[in-house]
């Protein structure tokens, strides 16, 4: 080779090798370190000839840049001039819109054998947030919570965009507030995906106003069993008499007048019973169905048919039989002026 030619490649050769230099790591010297690294993904080993791009710090504290090709069985090997203390790997699958897996900690740069590596599952997102007019919500913080506590945090624009990248993908909430308004919502992230999520935040529901609500349906429940209570547990009274029969009793039957000797008798009664003599008399002459009475005097039938047959014995009323109905009436003893 003639010293034209050799001159003309090395000016060829120069330029590529200077632009190469800022994207490999350190020269390799004699005592250099090979750090071995098994990768896998959640459903297995990383796909053979796959690329990784790696960010690595040295024992001394410098940081590297480089990428890794993967071979068989998800193993790569990392090569540097002195001890690797720390490492982060990134995947990004060619067939989906978001890189799919991450990793990073620290690491025993002299191990010898293989470091096991499981690349978590990531993706990307991104959107706008607007407040409950549809105004974009500027300077507001969101929130994003994902599995095994990863925590993080976006503060939007003046347009309200946000942006969340290599968040770790499942079931995540996303929250986010401003000026008194909040928004959260549940949502479920693949491997690789990217997601596009516009959240509205929303007026909190006026504290007041709830507990107003709340305080008046209480009283109207409490109202209402107050009162079934009452009408089912309340004895009977005299007041009963004051409701107008289903049945319009005849005129000259609703206005029977006791004599003197009668009004006499019915004051030796208890309650109850001067409210069944009474009922009965405006009846007379004519008798008086036994369910009718308990109808219309909210009578127990138990309490109903003891009273009824005492009321009987002391000869003031007489129980007979119509067909298969009970009836009552005046007894004769009764009836006499």
């Amino acid at each position: 080779m003639n010293l034209r030619v050799a001159i003309l490649l090395a000016l060829f050769a120069f330029p590529f090798a200077a632009a190469q230099a800022d994207i490999l790591p350190p020269s390799i010297g004699p005592s250099a370190n090979e750090l071995t690294l098994s990768i896998s993904l959640q459903n297995g080993p990383v796909a053979q000839d796959t690329f990784l791009q790696v960010n690595y710090k040295t024992a001394e504290g410098s940081d590297y840049e480089t990428m890794l090709v993967v071979k068989e069985k998800g193993e790569a090997t990392l090569y540097s001039s002195s001890e690797i203390s720390s490492i982060s790997l990134l995947y990004d699958d060619p067939a989906t819109p978001a890189p799919d897996g991450l990793w990073n900690g620290k690491v025993d740069g002299k191990s010898a054998t293989p470091i096991l590596i499981k690349l978590q599952p990531i993706a990307d997102i991104a959107g706008i947030l607007t407040d409950s007019d549809g105004m974009p919500a500027s300077n507001a913080v969101v929130e994003l919570t994902c599995p095994d506590g990863a925590n993080m945090n976006a503060t939007t624009s003046s347009s309200g965009a946000f942006s969340f990248t290599h968040a770790r993908a499942g079931e995540c909430l996303i929250a986010a507030q401003a000026n008194g308004q909040a928004i959260a919502e549940n949502l479920n992230l693949s491997a690789g995906e990217f997601k596009r999520l516009d959240l509205q935040l929303k007026k909190p529901f006026p504290v007041g106003t709830l507990l107003l609500a709340g305080a008046v349906i209480a009283i109207l429940l409490i109202g209402i069993w107050l009162t079934f209570r009452k009408h089912k547990h309340s004895p009977v009274t005299a007041s009963h008499l004051s409701k107008k029969p289903k049945n319009k009793a005849k005129p000259e039957q609703q206005h029977s007048i006791p004599t003197q000797r009668q009004a006499d008798l019915i004051a030796t009664l208890n309650d109850k019973e001067k409210l069944i003599m009474e009922f009965v008399m405006k009846q007379a002459p004519s008798a008086v169905r036994v369910s009718k009475i308990r109808r219309e005097l909210l009578i127990p039938k138990t309490s109903l048919t003891r009273t009824l047959q005492a009321l009987e014995r002391k000869q003031f009323l007489q129980l007979k039989k119509d067909g298969s109905r009970l009836c009552v009436q005046l007894h004769d003893f009764f009836r006499k002026n």
